[in-house]
């Protein structure tokens, strides 16, 4: 970006960078006050995609582009003239192409990095698959889970919510298990059970009810989950034996509280993921998202035992993908060490009620209009 003026700019292709998992880098060079400096960077620099933030004359993404053969991307900076940034950017000479977004548009410029680098990256392209397709999402997981931080009355890393969907949270030494806790019998659980991996006092009956909330921690990973016990945890170093008992006992107590509101809002909160992260004083803080990405919700209206559940959460997604044949297609790739396969684009009608089903979780478990 050309000056600090232009941060809050670089702030919205930030928080996409962000959730799409692409690492980037932020300077403040000017085409005007330190060509020499900016001449350095660019030569040297291993960025495989630029984003130039610049107003008025907007120099900065021409002179970019006419020394990197990599890709640019020129925002424009609205200001007294608004068009001189623009057509400063899209009547560049032959031979210097730059491609602009609207202004001040810094959100539009981290997808469109991000869609450059998809063409090289299968994992950037399945994250922007999913980013895209289910409008709202990600302002829904950042309200409720801002709404969970503040009702929970636990401690917790948010610092404050920023626009819509961008938190700010205090850095965590994260712990590297995940805490789940289930009420009802279903997904994994049902299926280690009906496998005889695991042994639960109960029938195996699909969805049923547990005795008691149950802890079933996995293994956190980019790649797949798995179930971890809690003699393995200790073994592993992550946890001592009290640090354990203590996530333990916090999962199961934000699980009771979350169900008791789930059950006033009419659904029924089967599990629920969790992450904790230690603080500078070595506390255990409650950590990451907590929404419709991290929990199981069901209609208590439509709720029967032995059978598959109607669910407000991204589970139908699940389903869907299930159906057409990528689960497998993704199980075997994993098992064979090879690249995460793509997955297909999802129908319109099944984004469109996803969405909507976030929104209806979001305004009924908080009373709020989203």
């Amino acid at each position: 970006m050309g000056s600090e003026n232009d941060r809050e700019i670089a702030k919205k292709a930030e928080t996409i960078l962000d959730k799409l998992g692409v690492p980037y880098e932020t300077k403040v060079l000017s085409s005007h006050r330190n060509h020499k400096e900016l001449d350095k960077y660019v030569e040297t620099s291993k960025a495989d995609v630029f984003i130039t933030i610049a107003g008025l004359s907007a120099a900065l993404p021409g002179f970019v582009a006419s020394l990197s053969t990599k890709p640019v991307i020129g925002v424009p900076v609205s200001g007294k003239l608004n068009l001189d940034s623009i057509l400063a950017i899209v009547q560049l000479p032959s031979g210097v192409p730059v491609g602009t977004v609207g202004l001040d548009n810094g959100t539009n410029a981290g997808l469109l990095a991000a869609q450059i680098l998809a063409l090289s990256d299968l994992e950037i392209s399945k994250k922007l698959t999913l980013y895209r397709t289910i409008p709202r999402k990600g302002e829904v997981l950042a309200k409720l889970a801002a709404f969970w931080f503040n009702n929970l009355n636990t401690p917790h890393h948010m610092v404050r919510l920023e626009d819509m969907n961008r938190m700010v949270v205090r850095k965590l030494k994260m712990i590297p298990v995940e805490a789940v806790v289930r009420g009802y019998l279903y997904g994994s659980l049902y299926e280690r059970l009906t496998k005889h991996e695991i042994s639960i006092p109960i029938e195996p009956i699909l969805a049923a009810k547990l005795p008691e909330p149950y802890f079933d921690p996995t293994t956190k990973s980019d790649v797949k989950d798995e179930p971890v016990t809690v003699e393995q945890i200790e073994e592993e170093g992550w946890l001592d034996p009290e640090q354990l008992e203590t996530v333990k006992k916090k999962t199961v107590e934000i699980y009771n509280k979350m169900s008791v509101r789930a059950e006033k809002a009419g659904f029924i909160l089967a599990d629920l993921k969790l992450e904790f992260g230690f603080d500078k004083q070595e506390n255990i803080v409650l950590a990451d998202s907590i929404g419709p990405d991290e929990f199981r919700l069901w209609p208590k209206a439509d709720y029967v035992p032995g059978k598959t559940q109607e669910s407000y959460d991204k589970q139908p997604i699940r389903d869907w993908l299930g159906k057409v044949g990528y689960k497998k297609t993704l199980d075997e790739a994993r098992k064979e060490g090879r690249p995460t396969p793509r997955p297909p684009d999802l129908p319109t009608d099944l984004i469109q009620e996803t969405s909507r089903r976030y929104i209806i979780a979001y305004e009924r478990l908080t009373g709020l209009k989203l």
